[in-house]
């Protein structure tokens, strides 16, 4: 990556931010790429992916073991009608379109194959059960071991599932668009783990509309409503003493997968990771809208770790300097907006769009470098699958120039080219 950029004559000091998911060979603090570029670009600053670190909290959610063997009971069913073409044209005759995979890494995809595996339930089962009536034995067999795998805990665990992933799912949306700034990141988590809170704290109201859906739907599918059995002693499952169908899957199921979420969520998406040295105060909304303590301790962390940066290196001749000038700017940004009443920005880039360079110089390149922190490692990863596409057998020996042509052509269909240039 340095190599890279010395070759197109970047400047190293206008680096401030390396985004990469969190695998050991990227944020090892031993080894990990991340430390040898920060060891050559100190004032940068490490953003972790926001949608692996969400990503990871639905699936340390999905430890929950109802959870897990309901997506193991679904991958199953999908296996199934996918192994065989003679199986899925059955599916497709009724529901009218494949079922989607119940993919690990791919963030949106898990979400919609759960919401689509649930709206398709009833014809999933007419052709499991229309499958099960085969002369095939090992077609037929499997087909009616799938079908009496759709209980009353697997319906409501799917209720509960497309639920707080109708949630999520927004957000990774999100997080995946290319002009979406690190303010408006943190703003959209923060509101999400809000309403997963307010949906905990009023878990009792909430999964009874839940249950009453599932409920619903397993009287047309002719599924009893029963819980599991309960004994004295139970190692491997939950086994709270409730006779209450209701309340049995709402302190087993609904409770444990939101305590999970909002946890690991919170765990990874803490203040430390989503406001990088405070820069959040610079946004208008947030500075008219909170009392700013220790304002200086914020801007010696500023000068601390961007000094270096293009615009703010060689205008201050020390730490006292920048400090005295940007508590002037900002008691001036400040006083221009609390006269503002509507309209008033939210996010790095309205606010940037707002900012007049000459009078507020200093916050606007600390507005700048908020709105340049990646937040996300999308692109980088749809770079990967146009690759897959590109680098073909046939075209295995070609040069590293002209494999990075056609990728940035495929990426970017929008631009014309001139095939005879």
């Amino acid at each position: 990556v340095l190599k890279l950029m010395n070759n197109l004559n970047l400047d190293l000091n206008n680096c401030v931010g390396i985004a990469t998911d969190g695998c050991s060979v990227m944020a090892s603090k031993v080894c990990g790429a991340v430390k040898t570029i920060l060891e050559k670009i100190p004032s940068a600053v490490r953003c972790p992916c926001f949608n692996h670190s969400l990503n990871l909290a639905i699936s340390k959610g999905c430890q929950i073991q109802s959870i897990r063997n309901s997506f193991g009971q679904i991958k199953e069913i999908i296996s199934f009608f996918h192994g065989s073409s003679k199986r899925n044209f059955v599916l497709q005759s009724v529901l009218h379109s494949s079922l989607q995979s119940l993919c690990e890494t791919r963030w949106v995809e898990r979400h919609t194959a759960v919401t689509q595996f649930l709206t398709g339930i009833s014809e999933i089962m007419d052709s499991l059960n229309k499958i099960s009536n085969w002369n095939d034995r090992e077609s037929s067999s499997k087909a009616k071991v799938l079908l009496n795998s759709i209980d009353c805990e697997f319906v409501i665990t799917l209720y509960v599932a497309s639920h707080i992933f109708s949630i999520t799912q927004p957000l990774s949306e999100i997080l995946q668009k290319k002009n979406f700034d690190k303010q408006s990141a943190v703003n959209y988590i923060n509101k999400t783990i809000e309403i997963l809170n307010k949906l905990r704290l009023d878990g009792k109201t909430e999964f009874k509309d839940l249950y009453f859906k599932a409920v619903e739907q397993m009287n047309k599918l002719e599924i009893t409503v029963k819980k599991p059995r309960t004994i004295s002693m139970q190692q491997h499952r939950q086994n709270p003493e409730i006779t209450n169908v209701e309340d049995y899957f709402r302190v087993t199921v609904y409770i444990p997968f939101l305590d999970f979420m909002i946890t690991d969520m919170k765990s990874r998406f803490t203040e430390e990771t989503l406001g990088v040295y405070n820069l959040g105060i610079f946004v208008p909304k947030i500075l008219i809208s909170k009392i700013q303590e220790n304002t200086v301790q914020i801007f010696e962390s500023i000068w601390n770790q961007f000094l270096n940066i293009h615009g703010l290196n060689g205008r201050f001749a020390n730490r006292e300097a920048f400090i005295g000038k940007l508590q002037g700017e900002m008691i001036w940004w400040k006083e221009y907006w609390n006269k503002e009443k509507n309209d008033i920005p939210d996010t790095a880039l309205k606010s940037l769009e707002h900012c007049d360079k000459d009078m507020f110089s200093t916050i606007h390149i600390l507005l700048k470098i908020l709105a340049s922190f990646p937040i996300s490692i999308a692109s980088a990863e749809r770079s990967f699958s146009s690759l897959k596409r590109i680098k073909t057998w046939l075209r295995c020996n070609m040069l590293e120039e002209r494999l990075s042509g056609l990728a940035i052509i495929h990426c970017h269909r929008d631009e014309h080219v001139d095939i005879e240039e």
